[in-house]
């Protein structure tokens, strides 16, 4: 195993013997792909992980839009609410006078 990554790291143009050149070459493509692969692996990774923080994002944003919401709301019903137990205390009132 030594000799092979001496071989591997040699230099290619020192070598006379077509298979041993032809097999470090080999090697030092099978390397390169490898590399690459390992590259390629860690961009789509990156991009997966990319996408999972917009996604997280988007849903925070759309909490945040919730909640804005739910509280126009709640300030759009307080006034009625409040105007309906007037009104139920008033009759109550006068239910109260009839007696």
């Amino acid at each position: 195993m030594k000799e092979e990554n001496k071989i591997l790291f040699a230099d290619l143009n020192s070598i006379t013997d077509h298979a041993s050149r032809a097999y470090i070459e080999i090697n030092l493509m099978n390397k390169e792909k490898v590399t690459n692969t390992n590259i390629m692996d860690h961009n789509i990774e990156h991009h997966n992980i990319k996408e999972i923080k917009l996604e997280e994002n988007h849903l925070k944003e759309n909490k945040f839009k919730v909640k804005i919401k739910c509280h126009q709301m709640i300030k759009k019903m307080i006034p009625r609410i409040i105007t309906i137990l007037m009104e139920l205390i008033i009759i109550f009132m006068a239910i109260r006078l009839l007696c």
